[in-house]
């Protein structure tokens, strides 16, 4: 029985058993009138090109480009201060163009702030994201460590070999800091689509939470250690947190956070109002790309879109698909 149940979950739901495993669908005591809260990411993917051009994804995937087009658009991102691809491909916030080992030592020790950040052109899931800050003359990362300025740049044309960028590092919102006792980033995801009415709507929203010794708030379907909560579209109130279980597959919910032991249940994220309206105005700047995965900072200046999505993951884990995707068929029918 449990082995004819997997494989309905797999075939029939296009799972697959990697995915179904570690959402806890083949639990046993799993019921499948549950399974309407759930969305495989291969139905997903479908669902997402039927409403996304594919052709548009660097405009999204691609960070320089993506925060290149922001900037022309007006749209608020954290500063940009370089964008390097080696040679003399490379750009830089003041105009001048590094080409070679002198001209970015030179720029690492002169041109940038106290604190910043480094990221790869193309990544995810956090990975190559690294924080450095000036330090006894020399660059400290996230664990203290200090480096020459000609080991930073050995690290960008060692470790980036597609491209990376440097940007402002961005702070949390005092009551960020409050709940999680975390001075690393964490965002909020908010997921909006355009629908045939021509109007932006926020479809969901979660709230990233690190905990432990993280530095980014990277949840990887719970394998971090971090918390994700679900946020009520209305109010911007947080409920049902979770985190993966260590006992079993699935996830468990936590209603205080770790760090801090402050209630994670109904609290309200600062500036959600200005953030909802921040990603609306973005998401019609980039049509005919009609549903992306904004990745929002709440900083005490104001909200701050640090990424955007395009083919964005189905958050299993907070056990509302089926509201999205009604959302989905009611703004755009002629879609699903």
């Amino acid at each position: 029985m449990l082995f004819a149940h997997a494989v309905s979950i797999c075939r029939k739901h296009q799972f697959t058993g990697q995915e179904a495993f570690r959402l806890g669908l083949f639990d046993p005591d799993f019921r499948t009138d549950d399974l309407s809260r759930y969305c495989s990411r291969k139905r997903m993917t479908k669902i997402q090109r039927s409403l996304n051009p594919p052709s548009l994804a660097p405009l999204l995937r691609n960070k320089a480009i993506f925060y290149r087009f922001c900037l022309a658009q007006s749209i608020l991102v954290p500063a940009l201060y370089a964008i390097g691809f080696g040679q003399a491909r490379n750009w830089t916030h003041h105009g001048r163009i590094p080409g070679g080992t002198e001209q970015w030592l030179a720029f690492l020790e002169r041109d940038l702030p106290v604190e910043f950040v480094v990221k790869p052109v193309e990544g995810a899931f956090g990975q190559g994201v690294r924080l450095f800050r000036r330090q006894n003359g020399r660059f400290a990362d996230a664990g203290g460590e200090e480096h020459s300025a000609a080991a930073i740049w050995e690290l960008l044309r060692g470790s980036y070999r597609d491209g990376f960028l440097i940007q402002e590092r961005l702070r949390n919102h005092p009551r960020l800091l409050e709940l999680t006792g975390v001075e690393y980033l964490q965002t909020v995801r908010l997921t909006t689509l355009v629908g045939m009415d021509h109007q932006a709507h926020v479809i969901h929203s979660h709230a990233k939470l690190i905990t432990g010794s993280n530095t980014t708030d990277n949840f990887h379907s719970g394998l971090t250690g971090n918390l994700q909560a679900r946020v009520n579209l209305h109010d911007g109130r947080l409920i049902r947190p979770v985190t993966a279980s260590r006992d079993i597959p699935g996830y468990i919910l936590l209603h205080q956070h770790p760090n801090t032991g402050r209630d994670i249940e109904g609290f309200h994220l600062p500036l959600w109002d200005e953030a909802t309206a921040l990603v609306r105005q973005a998401a019609l700047r980039f049509l005919p790309v009609r549903t992306i995965g904004w990745d929002v900072a709440l900083t005490p200046a104001g909200p701050v879109i640090v990424e955007g999505n395009i083919w964005w993951d189905p958050s299993n884990q907070h056990q509302n698909l089926h509201t999205v995707l009604q959302a989905i068929r009611d703004l755009c029918p002629s879609v699903t």
